[in-house]
């Protein structure tokens, strides 16, 4: 719980006692790898502090998987506009190894946003977060080739290039398999 509240701290000095309410609403699970947390076509009900492992999400366009989202410790994830919105959201979060998180249900997160006043301003600054990082792949997919992608990713988040599949990262990276085995090659 120390890293959820660590991280909450980072962004606005909470007290003791908001530190013990959000404590209070948080569940802590240990999920195995490969299973769906969240399913698209469902309401997302809570908001997700990921402590431990990797998260992917992800649609299923036809058939084809095309990650969205690589979700590093450390940070909050769920489909916003499902969560906020009450509606059926357009995404699947599945765990890629053994994870640890935390979960706040819709009606608690409200509860905790009525109770600690900083609380809004928090959950604020993680949504900016996200969206700086939607609008940040999306200049890279613009801007960058697809070798300068993985090399950012290298760079940037090298938990993320040694701990997720290859056809993962490629999907995630916009690229084919094969091309990234290629990528891999020449930079090795």
């Amino acid at each position: 719980m120390n890293d959820l509240t660590n991280y909450i701290n980072s962004i606005s000095s909470i007290s003791e006692h908001e530190i013990r309410l959000i404590e209070a609403k948080a569940i802590k699970e240990n999920i195995l790898g490969n299973t769906i947390v969240l399913k698209m076509n469902s309401i997302h009900k809570y908001i997700y502090f990921l402590n431990s492992g990797i998260v992917k999400g992800y649609q299923n366009n036809d058939g084809e998987i095309v990650i969205q989202h690589l979700i590093e410790p450390k940070n909050f994830f769920t489909d916003y506009e499902s969560f906020h919105k009450n509606i059926s959201s357009l995404e699947n979060y599945e765990t890629i190894n053994h994870v640890e998180l935390y979960k706040i249900s819709r009606h608690d997160f409200l509860f905790l946003q009525e109770k600690i006043p900083s609380f809004s301003s928090i959950i604020n600054t993680v949504y900016n977060e996200a969206l700086q990082c939607k609008m940040k792949r999306i200049n890279d997919f613009q801007t960058l080739s697809a070798k300068q992608r993985y090399v950012k990713l290298l760079q940037e988040q090298p938990n993320l290039v040694q701990n997720v599949p290859v056809n993962d990262l490629a999907s995630y990276l916009g690229i084919a398999a094969p091309s990234l085995s290629r990528i891999r090659k020449q930079i090795f």
